[in-house]
């Protein structure tokens, strides 16, 4: 038994077509808005990520803003609430024989940790600050890489 086999190609697309590509149809009922060049839409993307990059500027200046003014007024806090905890620890004293050691604790605690609270926030940088550090860390390391440089040279 002996079957014998064309080798041809067949082919059952439309001459010229690409594959993967349809072609469009003429029909009123696939689109009814409008087409967008391609330049309208690049031109709607560029706007479109101009406010977008404004937004974000303006929350980050935003909170930039709420951050900054935190931590000074933690700042000017911090003055009164070490005055209120050292009170506290005074009242401590006496309230140890009068509500108990416990109770007393527990006040004397809350003093403490809002004390605690704000020197934290009070220690950290405000915006401009860690501007500033940033500038002069860099600084300081292209003129160590400068001076690095010129030792180099004069070996």
């Amino acid at each position: 038994m002996s079957t014998e086999v064309d080798n041809y190609l067949e082919h059952y697309g439309v001459k010229g077509m690409r594959w993967g590509k349809r072609s469009s149809r003429d029909d009123s009922s696939s689109s009814s808005k409008p087409k967008t060049s391609r330049q309208e839409l690049r031109e709607l993307n560029k706007k479109a990520k101009v406010e977008i990059k404004a937004e974000k500027k303006a929350t980050r200046e935003k909170f930039n803003k709420e951050w900054d003014d935190e931590v000074l007024s933690a700042r000017d806090r911090l003055g009164k609430e070490g005055e209120n905890l050292s009170a506290a620890r005074k009242q401590y004293k006496a309230d140890k024989k009068v509500i108990g050691r416990a109770a007393a604790k527990k006040v004397f605690k809350e003093h403490e940790n809002k004390f605690i609270e704000t020197y934290n926030i009070a220690a950290l940088n405000t915006t401009k600050e860690q501007h500033q550090q940033m500038v002069a860390t860099v600084g300081l390391l292209a003129l160590s890489a400068v001076a690095g440089g010129v030792a180099e040279a004069l070996r």
